[in-house]
């Protein structure tokens, strides 16, 4: 079966569980600390990416590591997983629910990069401005890229706003070296 609609399955039957017990919120939580633990920890990637470690023994490690951290539902979705032999297929999992989590909440992701760190009056005015452009919720992650000089890169969904002191500068330059051909 392909990977992608492999994890589109099983995230959209766990979604679908923990919108029945109305236990939505903090299986999401769970999830998003499960795909945060893989990006973090490579000791994690390899125990769910290795075919040498019997079944058995990846079910215990995995309880032993999210026991007490994570809702009973989640757990028992790890093990479900882990015994179809769909443990390296967790990130993917992670993302399909929570990009499944976002959507049916309404919530709109936008990634600000500028080239300081902000703070947070500033990122509160940012995201307050962005739910009223928007009209919906808006996830907000920040990015610092010193490279930027000055201003800012905005994307949201597929569009993105550059209005950087670097973007400027190279628009300049491709302007100057046009006007000398």
């Amino acid at each position: 079966m392909d990977q992608g609609k492999t994890t589109v399955r099983y995230a959209r039957a766990f979604f679908e569980l923990a919108r029945e017990k109305g236990r939505l919120g903090p299986l999401k939580d769970d999830i998003a600390a499960i795909g945060a633990l893989h990006g973090e920890s490579q000791e994690f990637r390899h125990l769910l990416e290795s075919p040498v470690i019997s079944l058995s023994k990846k079910i215990s490690l995995l309880e032993s590591a999210l026991q007490g951290k994570v809702q009973p539902e989640t757990l028992d979705f790890i093990r479900l997983i882990t015994r179809n032999r769909r443990e390296a297929n967790l990130p993917g999992i992670c993302r399909n629910f929570i990009a499944m989590y976002r959507k049916g909440k309404g919530i709109r992701t936008a990634v600000f990069t500028s080239a300081v760190t902000l703070g947070k009056a500033v990122t509160d005015q940012v995201r307050s401005y962005l739910e009223t452009e928007m009209q919906s919720p808006v996830e907000l992650s920040l990015k610092v890229d010193p490279t930027l000089i000055g201003g800012f890169v905005l994307r949201i969904d597929d569009r993105q706003v550059d209005v950087s002191v670097a973007h400027q500068l190279k628009k300049i330059k491709r302007l100057l070296l046009e006007a000398e051909t």
